[in-house]
């Protein structure tokens, strides 16, 4: 008997295109070092192909992130993943390293998303979004540019010395994806 593939067939091919490549980023980060964010990191997670949802590490299992409303709120990790209401698919969440795989936080920058918290902003997806809140939360300048991912980690770089991005341990779902994928595949006698 052979179980159900990751993909339909009679899907488009655009779709099934997209759906491998997330497979296939997944499975690479199976296989990187996985960390534990300090106060102050800077975390990640999957939101559209190359684009990320961020937020700050603020200790004792709790992020504080922009939501798509609006509101500032420190979440659990499993909530931080679930953006959109689960449309996402997130499944991992990557920290803010220096070059040798170290964690890197700040407390300042922990104490400042903390002192957010409860307030909100002006959300906007291009123009006012999670980077630019994130950013904020590094360098004390909330009405900074910081509007896209690849901004967001040049500025976690010039601030955390964030020069890698590895997975948190704990929230990695890759190693299941990979086991679930080859569990689809295999044929059943």
């Amino acid at each position: 008997m052979l179980k159900k593939f990751p993909f339909s067939i009679i899907e488009s091919p655009n779709k099934t295109r997209k759906r491998i490549r997330n497979l296939l980023r997944n499975a690479e980060s199976a296989f990187k070092e996985k960390v534990y964010p300090l106060p102050g990191s800077v975390v990640l997670c999957d939101l559209v192909e190359t684009e990320y949802h961020s937020g700050i590490y603020v200790g004792n299992n709790r992020i504080v992130h922009l939501e798509g409303s609006g509101e500032i709120r420190c979440v659990s990790p499993e909530r931080f993943l679930r953006r959109l209401g689960g449309f996402t698919e997130a499944k991992i969440i990557f920290v803010s390293c220096d070059c040798d795989g170290d964690p890197v936080g700040d407390d300042e920058t922990a104490e400042r998303a903390l002192s957010m918290v409860g307030k909100s902003r002006d959300y906007n997806l291009v123009f006012d979004n999670c980077h630019q809140f994130t950013s904020g939360c590094l360098t004390d300048d909330f009405e900074n540019a910081d509007n896209f991912t690849w901004m967001l980690k040049m500025t976690a770089k010039d601030y955390l010395g964030a020069e890698k991005w590895l997975l948190w341990k704990g929230y990695d779902k890759s190693s299941n994806i990979i086991s679930d994928l080859l569990d689809d595949t295999i044929i059943r006698r």
